[in-house]
């Protein structure tokens, strides 16, 4: 999830381009709220997570991945990978590598 150096764009910013080019309802933004709650808490109670920080290198890649984790669990209708790569300024493969990371450390539990 570790970007090598800091983003351009702050986070705001980085959400006001997703929720422009890709919006999602509300319910998907609330739902990544719930998944980095749950990956501080999991990252606290098992040491083999702890290696992971959100951190100012992290949390862009953080979040269009739980956008897009989100969005294919809560939605009927959603983006391709390929849209929510390019919004993210991310390749196809390095997001889907980032979503596999992602569930991992959710355990696979999307219920919100």
């Amino acid at each position: 999830f570790y970007a090598v150096s800091l983003p351009p764009i702050t986070i705001q910013d980085y959400l006001i381009r997703i929720m422009t080019y890709s919006p999602v309802p509300n319910n998907v933004l609330l739902s990544i709220v719930v998944y980095i709650e749950r990956i501080v808490a999991r990252t606290r109670e098992h040491p083999e997570f702890q290696s992971f920080r959100i951190c100012a290198l992290s949390i862009h890649r953080l979040v269009i991945t739980a956008i897009t984790i989100s969005s294919k669990y809560h939605c009927d209708n959603v983006y391709t990978n390929a849209r929510f790569a390019k919004v993210g300024g991310l390749t196809m493969s390095h997001l889907r590598d980032l979503e596999n990371q992602l569930l991992i450390l959710l355990d696979f539990d999307l219920r919100v």
